[in-house]
């Protein structure tokens, strides 16, 4: 995922030029010659220091300063920016709460509080402090916008649009609202409207690197990827230590499938800024794209690291599976519904080395993999977790297990569907004719690669143009308009059965109620490769990494059969060859009844 450049504001900000801060060091500098332990010479001083990055001189003058005077709340506020700007936001937190002893509603203080929790990750805290101060002054454009932030990572979104725009209105310079604002809309998805408000934000302030480089993963989430990558170049040229650009410029340079550039992007990342967390993980994906397992399951490790895990760092996870015996170990599905179809074939090794495996789950798998080899218990992922002894997340036992591709555990099938609830899907096919094809055209939407793994209702309409098929519908969110078209093409030949498909394991009965699945990258592909049923996948040019590079089969799936894109973009080839390919499987199949 591209990362974002957060704003860095400080409340005790002047305007001053660099210029005007040198005139006000030395003005305070010869103040002191008269009087050392003058507080307001000493503070002034400090703040000059902290103002031209002369940090550990400016905290020190400050210190001094609270020695004479420990109640000099300029000082302790000073010192708190202070210790927070150098990444010390333990230490800052005690001065603004020493402020707060002396003055329990102070406005600057609170929002500094709140400002260190959001820079520690703890939003509650943050949402509370931050919520006060904003009682307290209800229009403080500053404010507004770090509770923006703050709910803007918390998810509250149209609560953090609220506040960031009353910001923008509020603020003499909206530069950081309208940058704000850009970022939660980019996160909702609303691509377009976060490009205008970053327009905004350059606008204003047209070299600041942040921008530039939001703007990039505006246009990129846009799949403008080469004018993205022309944006993190510049946001790096003014800023050569920018480690988040440089992490950037490998993802669009990824999706171009210069997979290479992508790889020293990367590292060039992690020399700028060897603890984040997120080159080493996309560093890892590109070596498990191309078959190098021992180096990908190390950098696919750093996931733990990175951000959206951090609500799981409180968990004890198995490093060894020699510790495992005799416990139970509750397994953590994670990322995907297809992520978890392919990988929970790891639970039966899993058993061999523990006395309980227990599975949470999102609610539509749980009826799926109750009865999947090697798993004791599966519980929806809402559901109050059991007690357990260790956590290990699905996808790394792989590494845990050190396995490349003679290791993987392919025998299938692994997962299996209902009896009862097969028999109701081929007795609902009796009545139509031919060659049985599941299909599915499009994935999640909220996909960041969605735009390029998916298809149309139209593009697999043409499948109808091959001589005794019959398409059964799979595609659980088709919308009206595609169920028309595919319906009136198809007419008999076609078969919705999206009324049915209630979860997975209802998907799964119907699957083996068919003859073949075709589909684009999505669980489906997963679930009928893990179900033993043929089945033919459609892939992008830059396709995910589980599919390796070039291969038409999978080593994860025995019955699966890839169809890849030559270049970006490129369906029409590919239902040609799928079209070509379709007669000749018919032709060496016998007819079902």
């Amino acid at each position: 995922m591209n990362t974002f450049e957060e704003n860095k504001r400080h409340p005790c900000d002047h305007g001053q030029t660099d210029q005007e801060w040198e005139a006000s060091v030395h003005h305070y500098s010869q103040a002191l010659q008269h009087n050392p332990r003058s507080p307001e010479a000493l503070v002034g001083l400090g703040r000059g220091l902290l103002k031209l990055g002369k940090m550990d001189e400016g905290l020190a003058v400050l210190s001094t300063a609270i020695a004479i005077q420990p109640g000099h709340i300029d000082a302790l506020l000073l010192l708190g920016h202070g210790l927070l700007d150098q990444g010390r936001g333990e230490d800052a937190l005690q001065f603004f709460l020493r402020v707060l002893d002396l003055e329990s509603d102070h406005v600057i203080a609170l929002q500094g509080m709140g400002q260190t929790f959001l820079r520690l990750g703890q939003l509650q805290q943050a949402k509370t402090y931050l919520s006060q101060a904003l009682q307290l002054a209800p229009n403080h454009p500053e404010i507004l916008i770090l509770l923006g932030e703050v709910l803007h990572r918390l998810g509250m979104w149209d609560q953090a649009q609220e506040l960031l725009r009353q910001a923008a209105k509020n603020h003499p310079d909206p530069c950081a609202a309208h940058n704000t604002l850009g970022c939660v809309l980019l996160e909702q998805g609303h691509f377009a409207a976060a490009e205008e408000q970053l327009q905004h934000a350059l606008a204003i302030h047209p070299q600041d690197c942040g921008i530039i480089n939001n703007l990039g993963v505006a246009w990129m989430r846009q799949g403008h990827v080469s004018a993205a990558l022309d944006q993190f170049r510049h946001a790096l040229n003014l800023k050569p230590d920018y480690h988040e650009a440089a992490n950037n410029m490998g993802l669009a340079y990824q999706e171009l499938g210069l997979l290479d550039d992508a790889l020293n992007a990367f590292r060039q990342a992690q020399h700028l800024k060897p603890d984040f967390a997120d080159p080493y993980f996309n560093e890892g994906v590109i070596e498990l794209t191309k078959g190098n397992f021992a180096q990908g399951w190390r950098g696919f490790a750093w996931r733990l690291r990175m951000e959206k895990y951090r609500n799981h760092r409180h968990l004890h996870t198995a490093t060894d599976l020699t510790t495992l015996a005799g416990r139970t170990v509750l397994v953590v599905c994670e990322l995907g519904f297809g992520d978890t179809i392919q990988f929970i074939r790891y639970a039966r090794l899993l058993q061999r080395h523990a006395a309980q495996v227990i599975v949470v789950c999102p609610e539509p798998l749980v009826r799926l993999l109750t009865h999947a080899p090697g798993v004791t218990q599966c519980l929806c992922d809402s559901s109050p977790p059991p007690p357990c002894d260790t956590h290990v997340f699905l996808l790394s036992l792989p590494h845990l297990f050190g396995h490349s591709i003679p290791d993987f555990p392919a025998t299938i099938p692994y997962l299996t569907a209902h009896p009862q609830r097969i028999n109701f899907f081929r007795q609902s096919l009796k009545q139509h004719p031919g060659y049985r094809i599941g299909i599915v055209w499009r994935g999640n939407p909220q996909h960041l690669q969605d735009r390029h793994r998916s298809m149309t209702a139209m593009q697999f309409s043409q499948l109808l143009n091959v001589a005794g098929i019959t398409l059964v519908n799979l595609q659980k969110e088709a919308s009206q308009e595609e169920i028309t078209l595919l319906s009136a093409k198809g007419k008999n030949r076609w078969v919705d059965f999206r009324s049915e498909l209630h979860d997975f394991a209802d998907t799964a009965a119907a699957i083996m109620a068919l003859d073949l699945v075709i589909t684009v990258d999505t669980a489906v592909a997963h679930l009928a490769g893990a179900l033993g049923q043929p089945v033919w996948v459609l892939l992008p040019a830059v396709a995910d990494w589980r599919w390796l590079l070039e291969r038409p089969d999978s080593p994860w799936y025995p019955t699966m059969r890839l169809f890849r894109q030559t270049s970006l973009g490129d369906w029409p080839t590919v239902l040609t060859h799928v079209l070509e390919q379709l007669p000749r499987l018919l032709a060496n199949t016998p007819q079902p009844d």
